[in-house]
Protein backbone atom coordinates (compact mmCIF):
# COMPACT_ATOMS: atom_id res chain seq x y z
CA UNK A 1 0.00 0.00 0.00
CA UNK A 2 2.84 2.17 0.68
CA UNK A 3 4.14 1.67 -2.86
CA UNK A 4 1.40 2.43 -3.88
CA UNK A 5 1.20 5.84 -2.74
CA UNK A 6 4.10 6.57 -3.22
CA UNK A 7 3.45 5.68 -6.99
CA UNK A 8 0.51 8.04 -7.12
CA UNK A 9 2.83 10.78 -5.58
CA UNK A 10 4.96 10.41 -8.26
CA UNK A 11 3.18 10.58 -10.78
CA UNK A 12 1.07 13.75 -9.86
CA UNK A 13 4.35 15.12 -9.82
CA UNK A 14 5.54 14.16 -13.36
CA UNK A 15 2.08 15.27 -14.66
CA UNK A 16 2.48 18.50 -12.99
CA UNK A 17 5.75 18.86 -14.40
CA UNK A 18 5.16 17.68 -17.57
CA UNK A 19 2.48 20.31 -17.73
CA UNK A 20 4.43 23.26 -16.93
CA UNK A 21 7.45 22.10 -19.37
CA UNK A 22 4.80 22.30 -22.02
CA UNK A 23 3.86 25.93 -20.62
CA UNK A 24 7.47 27.07 -20.76
CA UNK A 25 7.83 25.95 -23.67
CA UNK A 26 4.49 27.14 -25.35
CA UNK A 27 4.02 30.45 -23.76
CA UNK A 28 5.33 33.28 -25.80
CA UNK A 29 8.28 35.21 -24.15
CA UNK A 30 7.26 38.54 -21.60
CA UNK A 31 3.50 37.24 -21.92
CA UNK A 32 3.14 36.26 -17.73
CA UNK A 33 2.79 38.78 -15.64
CA UNK A 34 6.06 41.21 -15.05
CA UNK A 35 8.50 38.73 -16.35
CA UNK A 36 10.72 41.15 -18.42
CA UNK A 37 11.18 42.91 -15.32
CA UNK A 38 11.59 40.16 -13.15
CA UNK A 39 14.02 38.58 -16.16
CA UNK A 40 16.03 41.74 -16.80
CA UNK A 41 16.65 41.67 -12.32
CA UNK A 42 18.54 38.26 -13.12
CA UNK A 43 19.97 39.06 -16.12
CA UNK A 44 21.94 41.81 -14.53
CA UNK A 45 23.26 40.24 -11.61
CA UNK A 46 23.94 37.33 -14.16
CA UNK A 47 25.92 39.72 -16.75
CA UNK A 48 27.37 42.05 -14.30
CA UNK A 49 27.03 41.25 -10.46
CA UNK A 50 24.96 44.44 -9.92
CA UNK A 51 21.94 45.04 -8.25
CA UNK A 52 19.15 46.93 -10.67
CA UNK A 53 18.75 50.61 -9.44
CA UNK A 54 14.84 51.89 -8.99
CA UNK A 55 14.83 54.06 -11.71
CA UNK A 56 15.80 50.98 -14.22
CA UNK A 57 13.53 48.26 -12.78
CA UNK A 58 10.81 48.77 -10.72
CA UNK A 59 10.87 45.11 -9.14
CA UNK A 60 14.37 46.54 -7.88
CA UNK A 61 12.01 47.38 -4.39
CA UNK A 62 12.10 43.29 -4.09
CA UNK A 63 15.06 41.13 -2.42
CA UNK A 64 17.63 39.61 -4.08
CA UNK A 65 17.38 36.29 -3.07
CA UNK A 66 15.55 34.73 -6.20
CA UNK A 67 17.67 36.87 -8.59
CA UNK A 68 20.48 35.83 -7.39
CA UNK A 69 19.90 32.51 -7.26
CA UNK A 70 18.79 32.92 -10.78
CA UNK A 71 21.69 34.45 -11.79
CA UNK A 72 23.70 31.76 -9.74
CA UNK A 73 21.87 28.73 -11.41
CA UNK A 74 21.88 30.61 -15.25
CA UNK A 75 25.95 30.81 -15.27
CA UNK A 76 26.04 27.73 -17.59
CA UNK A 77 24.10 29.66 -20.20
CA UNK A 78 25.46 33.47 -19.90
CA UNK A 79 26.46 33.35 -23.02
CA UNK A 80 23.26 32.62 -25.15
CA UNK A 81 20.56 34.81 -26.53
CA UNK A 82 17.68 36.07 -24.69
CA UNK A 83 15.29 33.26 -25.79
CA UNK A 84 17.55 30.47 -24.91
CA UNK A 85 17.92 32.10 -21.12
CA UNK A 86 14.52 32.29 -20.93
CA UNK A 87 14.03 29.08 -21.26
CA UNK A 88 16.86 27.82 -19.04
CA UNK A 89 14.93 30.14 -16.04
CA UNK A 90 11.61 29.06 -16.72
CA UNK A 91 12.72 25.42 -16.55
CA UNK A 92 14.77 26.11 -13.34
CA UNK A 93 11.36 27.72 -12.10
CA UNK A 94 9.64 24.48 -12.79
CA UNK A 95 12.24 22.63 -10.79
CA UNK A 96 11.10 25.24 -7.92
CA UNK A 97 7.45 23.96 -8.60
CA UNK A 98 8.94 20.68 -7.83
CA UNK A 99 10.44 21.10 -4.80
CA UNK A 100 7.49 22.77 -3.80
CA UNK A 101 5.02 20.51 -3.83
CA UNK A 102 7.52 17.80 -2.34
CA UNK A 103 7.64 20.42 0.88
CA UNK A 104 3.89 20.36 0.78
CA UNK A 105 3.85 16.49 1.01
CA UNK A 106 6.06 16.20 3.57
CA UNK A 107 3.95 19.25 5.44
CA UNK A 108 1.01 17.10 5.15
CA UNK A 109 2.89 13.86 7.34
CA UNK A 110 4.35 16.17 9.57
CA UNK A 111 0.96 18.03 10.66
CA UNK A 112 -0.35 14.32 10.74
CA UNK A 113 -2.85 13.90 7.87
CA UNK A 114 -1.10 10.45 6.97
CA UNK A 115 0.14 9.70 3.28
CA UNK A 116 -2.88 9.39 1.43
CA UNK A 117 -4.40 12.51 2.52
CA UNK A 118 -0.66 14.34 1.67
CA UNK A 119 -0.66 12.95 -1.26
CA UNK A 120 -4.32 14.20 -2.13
CA UNK A 121 -3.12 17.91 -1.24
CA UNK A 122 -0.25 17.82 -3.86
CA UNK A 123 -2.94 16.59 -6.19
CA UNK A 124 -5.19 19.81 -5.42
CA UNK A 125 -2.15 21.84 -5.81
CA UNK A 126 -0.76 20.49 -9.07
CA UNK A 127 -4.14 20.52 -10.69
CA UNK A 128 -4.45 24.46 -9.95
CA UNK A 129 -3.67 26.53 -13.52
CA UNK A 130 -2.73 29.40 -12.19
CA UNK A 131 0.28 28.30 -9.96
CA UNK A 132 1.24 25.61 -12.89
CA UNK A 133 1.12 28.67 -15.31
CA UNK A 134 3.65 30.88 -12.11
CA UNK A 135 6.17 27.72 -11.63
CA UNK A 136 6.76 28.12 -15.60
CA UNK A 137 7.56 31.47 -15.80
CA UNK A 138 10.53 33.63 -14.01
CA UNK A 139 8.78 35.64 -11.18
CA UNK A 140 9.92 35.77 -7.60
CA UNK A 141 6.62 34.50 -6.44
CA UNK A 142 7.92 31.12 -7.13
CA UNK A 143 10.50 30.92 -4.60
CA UNK A 144 8.53 33.17 -2.03
CA UNK A 145 6.07 30.06 -2.66
CA UNK A 146 8.38 27.83 -1.68
CA UNK A 147 10.64 29.33 1.23
CA UNK A 148 6.99 30.00 2.91
CA UNK A 149 6.32 26.42 2.48
CA UNK A 150 9.30 25.54 3.50
CA UNK A 151 8.57 27.89 7.40
CA UNK A 152 4.61 25.92 7.20
CA UNK A 153 6.40 22.60 7.24
CA UNK A 154 9.15 23.29 9.67
CA UNK A 155 5.86 24.58 11.97
CA UNK A 156 3.91 21.15 11.35
CA UNK A 157 7.07 19.61 12.95
CA UNK A 158 6.26 21.41 16.13
CA UNK A 159 2.78 19.17 16.39
CA UNK A 160 4.67 16.46 17.46
CA UNK A 161 6.07 17.36 20.99
CA UNK A 162 6.72 21.36 20.56
CA UNK A 163 10.06 23.01 19.72
CA UNK A 164 13.46 22.26 21.28
CA UNK A 165 15.99 24.90 20.76
CA UNK A 166 17.24 23.56 17.55
CA UNK A 167 13.38 23.00 15.97
CA UNK A 168 13.22 26.48 16.84
CA UNK A 169 16.34 27.89 15.19
CA UNK A 170 15.37 26.10 11.91
CA UNK A 171 11.44 27.57 11.83
CA UNK A 172 13.08 30.95 12.58
CA UNK A 173 15.29 30.66 9.36
CA UNK A 174 13.33 29.53 7.58
CA UNK A 175 10.58 32.39 8.21
CA UNK A 176 13.42 34.78 7.81
CA UNK A 177 14.11 33.27 4.50
CA UNK A 178 10.71 33.61 3.33
CA UNK A 179 10.27 37.06 4.46
CA UNK A 180 13.57 37.95 2.95
CA UNK A 181 12.01 36.55 -0.82
CA UNK A 182 9.44 38.61 -0.42
CA UNK A 183 7.61 40.65 2.35
CA UNK A 184 4.62 39.15 1.43
CA UNK A 185 5.73 36.46 3.29
CA UNK A 186 5.08 38.51 6.40
CA UNK A 187 2.36 35.89 7.61
CA UNK A 188 4.77 33.22 8.79
CA UNK A 189 5.54 35.11 11.88
CA UNK A 190 2.14 35.16 13.16
CA UNK A 191 1.68 32.03 12.26
CA UNK A 192 4.67 30.37 14.00
CA UNK A 193 3.42 32.25 17.16
CA UNK A 194 0.49 30.13 16.66
CA UNK A 195 1.90 27.37 16.28
CA UNK A 196 4.43 27.48 19.18
CA UNK A 197 1.86 28.49 22.33
CA UNK A 198 -0.39 25.49 20.75
CA UNK A 199 2.03 22.78 20.83
CA UNK A 200 4.75 24.17 23.15
CA UNK A 201 4.84 21.69 26.19
CA UNK A 202 6.83 24.33 28.36
CA UNK A 203 5.82 27.61 28.48
CA UNK A 204 7.14 29.18 31.09
CA UNK A 205 7.81 32.90 30.92
CA UNK A 206 11.88 32.15 31.24
CA UNK A 207 11.27 29.73 28.60
CA UNK A 208 9.38 31.81 26.21
CA UNK A 209 11.59 34.75 26.60
CA UNK A 210 14.36 32.75 25.59
CA UNK A 211 12.71 31.35 22.78
CA UNK A 212 11.22 34.87 21.42
CA UNK A 213 15.11 36.32 21.76
CA UNK A 214 16.32 33.03 19.70
CA UNK A 215 13.87 33.47 17.07
CA UNK A 216 14.12 37.19 16.63
CA UNK A 217 17.65 37.04 16.30
CA UNK A 218 18.04 34.62 14.12
CA UNK A 219 15.14 36.41 12.12
CA UNK A 220 16.80 39.12 11.64
CA UNK A 221 19.69 37.83 10.49
CA UNK A 222 18.13 35.76 7.40
CA UNK A 223 15.01 37.59 6.82
CA UNK A 224 15.46 41.59 7.75
CA UNK A 225 18.96 42.57 6.20
CA UNK A 226 18.08 43.18 2.99
CA UNK A 227 14.48 45.36 4.06
CA UNK A 228 17.23 47.45 6.39
CA UNK A 229 19.63 48.19 3.79
CA UNK A 230 16.28 48.86 1.23
CA UNK A 231 14.74 51.35 3.97
CA UNK A 232 17.87 53.27 3.85
CA UNK A 233 18.04 53.54 0.31
CA UNK A 234 14.29 53.84 -0.76
CA UNK A 235 12.41 54.72 2.86
CA UNK A 236 9.12 53.70 3.30
CA UNK A 237 8.34 52.34 -0.16
CA UNK A 238 10.46 49.46 -0.03
CA UNK A 239 7.38 47.53 2.62
CA UNK A 240 4.62 48.30 0.13
CA UNK A 241 4.08 47.29 -3.30
CA UNK A 242 6.35 48.13 -6.31
CA UNK A 243 3.12 48.75 -8.43
CA UNK A 244 1.96 51.20 -6.24
CA UNK A 245 3.23 54.26 -7.82
CA UNK A 246 2.38 52.79 -11.55
CA UNK A 247 -0.96 52.26 -11.07
CA UNK A 248 -2.57 52.95 -7.41
CA UNK A 249 -5.99 51.55 -6.77
CA UNK A 250 -7.53 51.72 -3.37
CA UNK A 251 -9.70 49.21 -2.16
CA UNK A 252 -12.44 51.14 -0.54
CA UNK A 253 -15.39 48.89 0.90
CA UNK A 254 -17.42 47.74 0.13
CA UNK A 255 -17.71 49.63 -3.58
CA UNK A 256 -14.70 47.41 -5.46
CA UNK A 257 -14.51 44.78 -2.54
CA UNK A 258 -16.74 42.24 -4.94
CA UNK A 259 -14.73 42.85 -7.87
CA UNK A 260 -11.92 42.10 -6.11
CA UNK A 261 -13.20 39.00 -4.99
CA UNK A 262 -14.14 37.97 -7.99
CA UNK A 263 -11.17 38.54 -9.99
CA UNK A 264 -9.02 36.94 -7.04
CA UNK A 265 -10.82 33.58 -6.70
CA UNK A 266 -11.57 33.73 -10.25
CA UNK A 267 -7.77 33.25 -10.75
CA UNK A 268 -7.28 30.40 -8.94
CA UNK A 269 -8.51 27.62 -11.56
CA UNK A 270 -8.78 29.73 -14.33
CA UNK A 271 -5.82 31.65 -16.95
CA UNK A 272 -5.36 35.23 -16.05
CA UNK A 273 -5.97 37.75 -18.55
CA UNK A 274 -2.76 37.63 -20.47
CA UNK A 275 -2.80 34.23 -21.54
CA UNK A 276 -6.48 34.16 -22.89
CA UNK A 277 -5.11 34.92 -26.11
CA UNK A 278 -2.72 32.06 -25.95
CA UNK A 279 -3.87 29.08 -24.61
CA UNK A 280 -6.45 26.72 -26.77
CA UNK A 281 -10.25 27.64 -26.55
CA UNK A 282 -11.99 25.72 -23.68
CA UNK A 283 -15.44 25.18 -22.25
CA UNK A 284 -14.91 27.77 -19.77
CA UNK A 285 -18.18 26.90 -17.50
CA UNK A 286 -18.15 23.15 -17.66
CA UNK A 287 -14.31 23.70 -16.42
CA UNK A 288 -15.95 25.65 -13.36
CA UNK A 289 -18.38 23.16 -13.04
CA UNK A 290 -16.12 20.61 -12.49
CA UNK A 291 -13.95 21.96 -9.76
CA UNK A 292 -16.78 23.78 -8.28
CA UNK A 293 -17.89 19.82 -7.57
CA UNK A 294 -14.20 19.28 -6.57
CA UNK A 295 -13.86 21.66 -3.81
CA UNK A 296 -17.26 21.47 -2.51
CA UNK A 297 -16.43 17.69 -1.66
CA UNK A 298 -12.98 18.69 -0.59
CA UNK A 299 -14.82 21.51 1.93
CA UNK A 300 -17.23 18.93 3.09
CA UNK A 301 -14.59 16.75 4.32
CA UNK A 302 -12.23 19.25 5.56
CA UNK A 303 -15.34 20.75 7.81
CA UNK A 304 -15.08 17.06 8.78
CA UNK A 305 -11.56 17.87 9.66
CA UNK A 306 -12.37 20.67 11.99
CA UNK A 307 -15.10 19.50 13.98
CA UNK A 308 -13.38 15.74 14.26
CA UNK A 309 -12.72 13.77 17.22
CA UNK A 310 -10.72 11.33 15.81
CA UNK A 311 -6.95 12.73 16.44
CA UNK A 312 -7.13 15.65 18.53
CA UNK A 313 -3.25 16.69 16.82
CA UNK A 314 -4.42 16.19 13.59
CA UNK A 315 -7.40 18.65 14.21
CA UNK A 316 -5.33 21.10 16.00
CA UNK A 317 -3.36 21.21 13.30
CA UNK A 318 -6.19 21.77 10.89
CA UNK A 319 -7.33 24.73 12.72
CA UNK A 320 -4.05 26.26 12.76
CA UNK A 321 -3.38 25.88 8.99
CA UNK A 322 -7.10 27.53 8.21
CA UNK A 323 -5.77 30.53 10.38
CA UNK A 324 -2.36 31.05 8.32
CA UNK A 325 -4.60 31.05 5.09
CA UNK A 326 -7.13 33.76 6.65
CA UNK A 327 -3.15 35.47 7.65
CA UNK A 328 -2.12 34.95 3.87
CA UNK A 329 -5.94 36.79 2.93
CA UNK A 330 -5.97 39.30 5.50
CA UNK A 331 -2.23 40.17 4.41
CA UNK A 332 -3.28 40.71 1.17
CA UNK A 333 -6.68 42.59 1.42
CA UNK A 334 -3.87 44.86 3.57
CA UNK A 335 -1.98 45.63 0.30
CA UNK A 336 -5.01 45.89 -1.58
CA UNK A 337 -6.26 48.73 0.64
CA UNK A 338 -3.33 51.04 -1.46
CA UNK A 339 -2.66 48.92 -4.75
CA UNK A 340 -5.58 46.78 -6.48
CA UNK A 341 -3.95 43.38 -6.77
CA UNK A 342 -6.24 40.84 -8.49
CA UNK A 343 -4.27 37.56 -8.60
CA UNK A 344 -4.53 34.52 -6.82
CA UNK A 345 -1.01 34.02 -7.44
CA UNK A 346 -0.46 36.04 -4.49
CA UNK A 347 -2.20 34.18 -2.63
CA UNK A 348 -0.30 30.75 -2.86
CA UNK A 349 2.30 31.20 -0.21
CA UNK A 350 -0.18 31.10 2.00
CA UNK A 351 -2.08 28.12 0.92
CA UNK A 352 -0.61 25.15 1.55
CA UNK A 353 -2.18 25.07 4.79
CA UNK A 354 -5.42 25.41 2.75
CA UNK A 355 -4.28 22.66 0.39
CA UNK A 356 -3.30 20.04 2.82
CA UNK A 357 -6.79 20.96 5.04
CA UNK A 358 -8.25 20.52 0.68
CA UNK A 359 -6.21 17.36 0.67
CA UNK A 360 -7.18 15.79 3.79
CA UNK A 361 -10.65 16.82 3.16
CA UNK A 362 -11.22 15.40 0.09
CA UNK A 363 -9.78 12.47 1.09
CA UNK A 364 -11.42 11.94 4.37
CA UNK A 365 -15.05 12.97 1.64
CA UNK A 366 -14.07 10.49 -0.24
CA UNK A 367 -13.82 7.89 2.35
CA UNK A 368 -17.02 8.56 3.50
CA UNK A 369 -19.07 8.40 0.50
CA UNK A 370 -17.01 5.23 0.09
CA UNK A 371 -18.07 3.67 3.71
CA UNK A 372 -22.10 5.35 2.52
CA UNK A 373 -22.21 3.32 -0.54
CA UNK A 374 -20.88 -0.04 1.21
CA UNK A 375 -23.39 0.37 3.73
CA UNK A 376 -26.53 0.91 1.65
CA UNK A 377 -25.31 -1.80 -1.10
CA UNK A 378 -26.67 -5.45 -0.74
CA UNK A 379 -24.13 -6.79 -4.02
CA UNK A 380 -21.47 -9.42 -3.01
CA UNK A 381 -18.98 -7.52 -4.71
CA UNK A 382 -19.69 -4.18 -2.02
CA UNK A 383 -19.94 -6.74 0.51
CA UNK A 384 -16.43 -8.25 -0.01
Amino acid sequence: MRDRGNSILVFVICVFALVAVLYARTVPAWQPSDEPFHFLYAEKILQRGELPSRDENYQALHPPVYYALMAAASLPVRGLDYARQLLYMRLLNVALGVLSLLVLYRAGLAAGFGRAASTAAVAVAASIPMLTVSFASVNNDNLAILTAWLAIWSFCAMSGGGAGLRQLAVCALLSGLAFGTKSNNAFVVPLFVMFYFAYQRELKPARVARDAVVFIALFTVSGMWWHLYAYSVYGNLVFGNPVNEIKPFALWLPGNFARWLRVFFGTFWMYVDYLRNVMPRRPEMGYYCFFLAATLLMLAGAVRELISRDGPRRRLAAWLLLGGFLLGVLEIWAYNRVSFVGSARYAFPAMAGLMILWGGGGWSGCSVAGRSRRRWCFSPQCRR
